[in-house]
Protein backbone atom coordinates (compact mmCIF):
# COMPACT_ATOMS: atom_id res chain seq x y z
CA UNK A 1 0.00 0.00 0.00
CA UNK A 2 1.22 3.73 -0.50
CA UNK A 3 0.11 6.97 1.69
CA UNK A 4 -0.78 9.39 -0.58
CA UNK A 5 -1.37 12.65 1.49
CA UNK A 6 -3.60 15.23 -0.46
CA UNK A 7 -5.91 18.37 1.25
CA UNK A 8 -9.31 18.05 1.19
CA UNK A 9 -11.79 20.82 -0.06
CA UNK A 10 -11.76 22.08 3.49
CA UNK A 11 -7.61 22.89 3.55
CA UNK A 12 -6.53 20.29 6.17
CA UNK A 13 -4.18 17.45 5.53
CA UNK A 14 -5.92 13.88 4.85
CA UNK A 15 -3.96 10.58 3.80
CA UNK A 16 -5.52 8.06 1.31
CA UNK A 17 -4.58 4.64 1.49
CA UNK A 18 -4.67 2.75 -2.36
CA UNK A 19 -3.02 -0.15 -4.07
CA UNK A 20 0.07 0.70 -5.93
CA UNK A 21 -1.92 -1.07 -9.29
CA UNK A 22 -3.99 1.86 -9.16
CA UNK A 23 -1.95 4.91 -9.06
CA UNK A 24 -2.42 5.08 -13.18
CA UNK A 25 -4.77 7.99 -13.15
CA UNK A 26 -7.06 7.89 -16.23
CA UNK A 27 -5.57 11.11 -17.26
CA UNK A 28 -2.53 13.44 -16.33
CA UNK A 29 -4.00 16.50 -13.31
CA UNK A 30 -7.21 14.90 -13.00
CA UNK A 31 -6.94 14.22 -9.00
CA UNK A 32 -10.13 13.58 -6.45
CA UNK A 33 -10.34 15.94 -3.36
CA UNK A 34 -11.55 13.59 -0.89
CA UNK A 35 -12.86 14.17 2.37
CA UNK A 36 -11.45 10.93 4.54
CA UNK A 37 -9.37 8.22 4.49
CA UNK A 38 -11.04 5.74 1.65
CA UNK A 39 -9.47 2.79 0.38
CA UNK A 40 -9.83 2.74 -3.69
CA UNK A 41 -12.41 0.04 -3.62
CA UNK A 42 -14.27 1.66 -0.72
CA UNK A 43 -14.32 5.05 -3.27
CA UNK A 44 -15.77 2.61 -6.22
CA UNK A 45 -18.30 1.30 -4.06
CA UNK A 46 -19.66 4.42 -3.91
CA UNK A 47 -19.68 4.97 -7.78
CA UNK A 48 -21.34 2.02 -8.50
CA UNK A 49 -22.24 3.71 -12.21
CA UNK A 50 -23.65 1.08 -15.36
CA UNK A 51 -20.90 1.89 -18.60
CA UNK A 52 -22.38 5.09 -20.36
CA UNK A 53 -22.60 6.01 -23.80
CA UNK A 54 -23.63 8.94 -25.56
CA UNK A 55 -24.20 8.26 -29.28
CA UNK A 56 -24.70 11.30 -32.09
CA UNK A 57 -26.31 10.19 -35.54
CA UNK A 58 -23.77 12.00 -38.20
CA UNK A 59 -23.58 12.91 -41.38
CA UNK A 60 -19.90 12.21 -41.20
CA UNK A 61 -17.50 12.29 -38.26
CA UNK A 62 -13.53 11.78 -37.87
CA UNK A 63 -11.08 12.07 -34.76
CA UNK A 64 -7.43 13.02 -34.90
CA UNK A 65 -4.13 11.67 -32.62
CA UNK A 66 -3.08 15.21 -31.67
CA UNK A 67 0.75 13.89 -30.91
CA UNK A 68 0.73 11.74 -33.96
CA UNK A 69 -1.65 13.32 -36.36
CA UNK A 70 -3.09 10.26 -37.33
CA UNK A 71 -6.79 10.93 -38.73
CA UNK A 72 -9.76 8.46 -38.94
CA UNK A 73 -12.90 8.98 -40.07
CA UNK A 74 -16.63 7.26 -41.18
CA UNK A 75 -19.40 8.67 -43.58
CA UNK A 76 -22.93 8.06 -41.93
CA UNK A 77 -23.73 6.60 -39.08
CA UNK A 78 -22.78 6.92 -35.31
CA UNK A 79 -20.57 8.04 -33.19
CA UNK A 80 -20.35 6.28 -29.90
CA UNK A 81 -18.33 8.09 -26.59
CA UNK A 82 -17.74 5.42 -24.25
CA UNK A 83 -17.34 5.78 -20.37
CA UNK A 84 -16.61 2.78 -18.52
CA UNK A 85 -17.02 2.42 -14.60
CA UNK A 86 -15.10 -0.02 -12.42
CA UNK A 87 -17.95 -2.62 -11.95
CA UNK A 88 -18.39 -3.10 -15.74
CA UNK A 89 -18.01 -6.26 -17.20
CA UNK A 90 -18.00 -8.40 -20.35
CA UNK A 91 -22.13 -8.50 -20.09
CA UNK A 92 -22.16 -4.93 -20.10
CA UNK A 93 -19.82 -4.66 -23.31
CA UNK A 94 -22.47 -7.32 -25.04
CA UNK A 95 -25.52 -5.71 -23.71
CA UNK A 96 -24.68 -2.06 -24.94
CA UNK A 97 -23.45 -3.26 -28.32
CA UNK A 98 -26.21 -4.73 -29.33
CA UNK A 99 -28.44 -2.25 -28.13
CA UNK A 100 -26.35 0.60 -30.09
CA UNK A 101 -26.15 -1.70 -33.38
CA UNK A 102 -29.78 -2.04 -33.56
CA UNK A 103 -31.01 0.91 -31.95
CA UNK A 104 -33.50 2.83 -34.23
CA UNK A 105 -32.77 6.15 -34.97
CA UNK A 106 -32.28 6.77 -38.59
CA UNK A 107 -35.01 7.66 -40.72
CA UNK A 108 -37.03 5.90 -43.39
CA UNK A 109 -38.22 6.57 -46.49
CA UNK A 110 -41.30 8.06 -44.49
CA UNK A 111 -38.92 10.35 -41.96
CA UNK A 112 -39.18 8.44 -39.46
CA UNK A 113 -37.07 7.24 -36.87
CA UNK A 114 -37.07 3.24 -37.78
CA UNK A 115 -34.04 2.01 -38.84
CA UNK A 116 -30.93 0.73 -37.34
CA UNK A 117 -27.26 1.01 -38.18
CA UNK A 118 -27.26 -2.74 -39.11
CA UNK A 119 -30.49 -1.44 -41.77
CA UNK A 120 -28.56 1.53 -43.21
CA UNK A 121 -25.15 0.01 -43.47
CA UNK A 122 -23.92 3.25 -41.33
CA UNK A 123 -20.59 2.95 -39.61
CA UNK A 124 -19.77 3.72 -36.32
CA UNK A 125 -16.79 5.60 -34.55
CA UNK A 126 -16.20 4.84 -31.10
CA UNK A 127 -13.75 7.15 -28.76
CA UNK A 128 -13.71 6.42 -25.30
CA UNK A 129 -14.46 8.91 -22.82
CA UNK A 130 -13.96 8.64 -18.92
CA UNK A 131 -15.24 12.28 -18.78
CA UNK A 132 -18.88 10.70 -18.88
CA UNK A 133 -18.21 9.75 -15.34
CA UNK A 134 -17.54 12.77 -14.19
CA UNK A 135 -18.89 14.13 -10.84
CA UNK A 136 -19.68 17.63 -11.00
CA UNK A 137 -22.39 17.46 -8.19
CA UNK A 138 -19.89 19.68 -5.97
CA UNK A 139 -17.83 22.29 -6.25
CA UNK A 140 -16.13 23.97 -9.54
CA UNK A 141 -13.71 20.66 -10.18
CA UNK A 142 -15.31 17.27 -11.01
CA UNK A 143 -14.45 14.39 -9.86
CA UNK A 144 -13.61 11.47 -11.82
CA UNK A 145 -13.41 9.10 -9.54
CA UNK A 146 -16.08 6.69 -10.70
CA UNK A 147 -14.30 6.01 -13.91
CA UNK A 148 -12.91 2.93 -14.23
CA UNK A 149 -8.89 2.98 -14.41
CA UNK A 150 -7.32 1.78 -17.24
CA UNK A 151 -6.38 -1.56 -16.57
CA UNK A 152 -10.10 -2.53 -16.21
CA UNK A 153 -11.14 0.45 -18.71
CA UNK A 154 -8.96 -0.59 -21.83
CA UNK A 155 -10.11 -4.64 -22.24
CA UNK A 156 -13.91 -3.47 -22.17
CA UNK A 157 -13.42 -0.76 -24.49
CA UNK A 158 -11.62 -3.01 -26.76
CA UNK A 159 -14.04 -5.75 -26.45
CA UNK A 160 -17.04 -3.21 -26.93
CA UNK A 161 -15.02 -2.02 -30.33
CA UNK A 162 -14.61 -5.86 -31.24
CA UNK A 163 -18.45 -6.88 -30.03
CA UNK A 164 -19.54 -4.07 -32.33
CA UNK A 165 -17.51 -5.32 -35.42
CA UNK A 166 -18.88 -8.92 -34.76
CA UNK A 167 -22.32 -8.06 -35.11
CA UNK A 168 -21.59 -6.53 -38.75
CA UNK A 169 -20.82 -2.90 -37.91
CA UNK A 170 -17.98 -1.24 -39.57
CA UNK A 171 -16.11 0.66 -36.61
CA UNK A 172 -13.14 3.13 -36.20
CA UNK A 173 -11.30 3.99 -33.15
CA UNK A 174 -9.85 7.10 -31.46
CA UNK A 175 -6.75 5.84 -29.28
CA UNK A 176 -7.42 4.95 -25.68
CA UNK A 177 -5.73 7.49 -23.08
CA UNK A 178 -4.43 10.16 -25.89
CA UNK A 179 -5.03 13.23 -26.65
CA UNK A 180 -7.68 13.73 -29.40
CA UNK A 181 -9.52 16.28 -31.68
CA UNK A 182 -12.87 14.86 -32.50
CA UNK A 183 -15.11 16.53 -35.77
CA UNK A 184 -18.40 15.55 -36.56
CA UNK A 185 -21.48 16.75 -38.85
CA UNK A 186 -24.54 15.86 -36.57
CA UNK A 187 -27.37 14.40 -38.67
CA UNK A 188 -30.70 16.02 -36.70
CA UNK A 189 -29.31 16.74 -34.63
CA UNK A 190 -29.89 13.00 -33.15
CA UNK A 191 -27.74 12.57 -29.08
CA UNK A 192 -28.84 9.99 -27.12
CA UNK A 193 -27.56 9.12 -23.53
CA UNK A 194 -27.73 5.64 -23.31
CA UNK A 195 -26.96 3.12 -20.11
CA UNK A 196 -26.32 -0.70 -18.90
CA UNK A 197 -29.03 -2.12 -16.75
CA UNK A 198 -27.97 -1.90 -12.98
Amino acid sequence: MVRVPLRSAHRHEIMVLVAVSTMVCPAPGLIKHFTRKETFLELHSRYNWPMKAVIQRVVSASITIKETGDRREIGAGMVTLLGVAPGDTQADVEWLAEKLVGLRVFEDADGKMNLSLLDTHGAMLIVSQFTLLGDARKGRRPSFAGAAPPAIALPLYTAFVQAVQARGVAAQTGEFGADMQVALINDGPVTLWVETPQ
